[in-house]
């Protein structure tokens, strides 16, 4: 792992000394060296999983559900999985549909909900059902 590091920091320092040399605007050589310091830190096992876990669920939408109330979201995805995840305030139930027929669904008592689409892709119809007294903020993810 210290020679892979070392030797992605070589490359980095080589590469940055040349594109210096050379009539690159200031900008393009920040994110060359953005580039690759990322690529040093994917190269470490310790940044390795929290890293490829980011790059592989996104952001979907943030969306506000008022207290005792229901949001429903209409999403079109190719994922494994959707995840809700709430500000911690209130518990969340979230039921996930494709076709009109429930995929799955999370009524445990927190706020974050994991729901698998079973292997189904394209048009699915999302619940989010805020059981408390706030309202709750929660980000909407797709994971493969």
């Amino acid at each position: 792992m210290v020679a892979g590091l070392t030797s992605l920091c070589l490359l980095e320092a080589t590469i940055m000394r040349a594109l210096s040399a050379s009539t690159f605007p200031r900008r393009s050589l920040l994110a060359v060296s953005t580039v690759l310091v990322g690529l040093t830190l994917l190269s470490t096992s310790a940044f390795a999983a929290p890293v490829r876990e980011m790059l592989d669920r996104w952001l979907l939408g943030i969306e506000r559900v008022q207290p005792f109330d229901v949001d429903v979201l209409d999403l079109r995805v190719n994922a494994q999985t959707i995840w809700v995840i709430g500000d911690g305030d209130t518990d969340l139930d979230c039921h996930l549909y494709h076709n009109g027929v429930l995929v799955s669904s999370d009524t445990d008592s927190t706020d974050i909900c994991l729901l698998p689409t079973n292997g189904r892709r394209g048009a699915f119809r999302l619940t989010v059902s805020n059981i408390g007294v706030v309202y709750n903020e929660y980000r909407v993810e797709a994971e493969n």
